[in-house]
């Protein structure tokens, strides 16, 4: 799921502006390919409807191919004998409330990371012991304006 998340490949809803149909089917095969491991086979509108789920909610189009492959994964290593849309679309959604969660916990530990280098210690020091009032910028621009009204 970390390397999903951090490789540099666009997001569903990137490919969809490119070539919606392409995307659809893309993701339509991923899905039948996956269900050839369970009992059923996912037919072409049952596939569809999960791809269009997709493509459609906000929230899933930030997804990317990377992420749907360790779906896939997850369900065929599930205990699950049959599969179904609705099934799918759980493992899409416990996927990606796992991966929000993933984010923030990287974007944390980066900004933990950051504050502790020596450059932001050396900034906050600084905007500790120097304050300049709070309308400085303002009243250097005046002195500008007036100091040129004059030459």
């Amino acid at each position: 799921m970390h390397q999903a998340l951090t490789v540099g490949t666009p997001s569903l809803g990137a490919l969809s502006k490119i070539n919606e149909d392409k995307a659809i089917t893309g993701i339509k095969n991923l899905f039948k390919a996956v269900s050839m491991y369970f009992d059923n086979i996912l037919p072409d509108g049952k596939a569809e409807v999960i791809a269009v789920e997709l493509l459609s909610k906000y929230e899933y189009r930030s997804l990317r191919l990377e992420d749907l492959v360790v779906i896939c994964k997850n369900l065929k290593e599930s205990d699950a004998f049959k599969i179904t849309p609705a099934r799918i679309l759980r493992e899409i959604k416990k996927y990606s409330d796992n991966r929000e969660k993933l984010a923030i916990q990287l974007s944390k530990q980066s900004s933990d990371i950051a504050k502790q280098s020596v450059n932001y210690q050396l900034e906050a020091r600084l905007q500790k012991h120097f304050k300049s009032a709070p309308n400085a910028n303002r009243l250097a621009s005046k002195r500008n304006s007036v100091s040129n009204k004059f030459k």
